[in-house]
């Protein structure tokens, strides 16, 4: 509804609930556009996540790795704990044009100055917060974010799903829950001083 925060989370390799909340699962094996800036000639962000392609056993142990692209900025790879640019590790934390990034406990945390923030639990957990003014603008496996839930595998770029399905109580879902609970925390706890800081 109007009032859901835009918050698009993936975890153990298949699982994704979109900024507008739907679940669905996706088996897939390669690298996919988890959210993009969709409504500019150069797209203000775009995300990739890089799945297992040999995941055997455990979902929830087989490592992921995320791709990050700003404009005017080399790729930001984030693999594990390690950030790296332009073949260079990154020591955190980092401001890297528009983009501060920091890790916090057990995550890795992404802010932008434009609405954009990421949360990354180091293995397979990806926390993608948009703020209003991204509204129906993005495009990928996170849907568009125009609080239309029935839509969200229907938009231009969004990739082909063999399957999903809906809502759900098993436990990975709530372990999913309690862990985005503690980020939504994070984010607000940590949100006054990066402000502060980078004057936003």
């Amino acid at each position: 509804g109007q009032d859901r925060d835009g918050i698009c989370r993936s975890w153990g390799q298949h699982h994704f609930e979109t900024f507008d909340g739907i679940y669905f699962y996706f088996p897939g094996t390669c690298s996919y556009i988890l959210a993009q800036d969709c409504h500019s000639a150069t797209p203000e962000y775009t995300v990739w996540i890089h799945n297992s392609r040999a995941c055997e056993g455990n979902v929830y142990s087989c490592p992921r790795a995320l791709s990050l692209f700003f404009p005017n900025e080399e790729e930001i790879h984030i693999s594990g704990y390690q950030v790296h640019q332009g073949g260079r590790r990154l020591s955190l934390p980092q401001t890297v044009g528009g983009v501060f990034i920091e890790r916090l406990a057990d995550y890795l945390l992404v802010k932008s100055v434009f609405g954009f923030s990421l949360a990354w639990d180091g293995g397979s957990g990806v926390y993608l917060k948009m703020s209003e003014e991204h509204q129906g603008t993005p495009c990928g496996l996170c849907g568009n974010f125009n609080h239309i839930a029935g839509d969200d595998l229907n938009t231009a770029r969004a990739l082909i799903l063999a399957s999903y399905k809906r809502g759900g109580t098993s436990t990975h879902q709530s372990r999913k829950k309690r862990t985005g609970t503690f980020l939504i925390k994070a984010w607000k706890k940590h949100e006054n001083s990066f402000s502060r800081k980078y004057s936003l």
